[in-house]
């Protein structure tokens, strides 16, 4: 896997079924009210993540996520580092329509590379997150990043 280096983002371009712009303060409120008032720290988090998305550029699309990629692949330049990122999304998926996922990323991984940085919970002990790198069509490194807790609470970094 080529080293890892700092990317300079140039688009994003959120994918989901259903999206939520939590630019929009009617949005962001109904988020947070969806908080268990108790949980302090995660309330403390999302006010902080949500701080951070008023100078940020994003789009949205509404779709699913196969669908979406296959969609906007091809409209980002050539030139340009591809990262797919994905929390908490595949185990939403049956077996079938993870396989095409993944199918899809690697197709698309044929005339350029594709990182892939993923956080999931599919049969492991804690949530992982991993740092995945396709070329020429195929998977060809997985890196354990970190274990962790599903709102933050705690994180194990694997890479010492």
């Amino acid at each position: 896997m080529p080293d890892l280096c700092e990317f300079e983002i140039k688009t994003r371009i959120g994918i989901d079924l259903n999206p939520v712009n939590l630019k929009s303060t009617e949005e962001a409120l109904w988020n947070l009210a969806l908080i268990w008032p108790d949980q302090n720290e995660r309330i403390n988090r999302f006010r902080e993540a949500t701080s951070l998305l008023v100078d940020c550029p994003l789009s949205f699309r509404k779709g699913p996520g196969t669908n979406m990629l296959n969609e906007i692949i091809p409209n980002i330049p050539a030139e340009d580092a591809l990262i797919i990122m994905h929390s908490f999304t595949l185990n939403q998926f049956t077996s079938a329509e993870r396989e095409s996922f993944n199918e899809v990323i690697a197709r698309h991984s044929i005339p350029r590379a594709i990182w892939r940085i993923n956080l999931e919970w599919l049969g492991t002990k804690h949530p992982e997150l991993k740092v995945q790198f396709y070329s020429k069509g195929l998977l060809r490194n997985t890196i354990l990043l970190a274990e962790c807790r599903g709102h933050g609470d705690w994180i194990d970094w694997q890479l010492k």
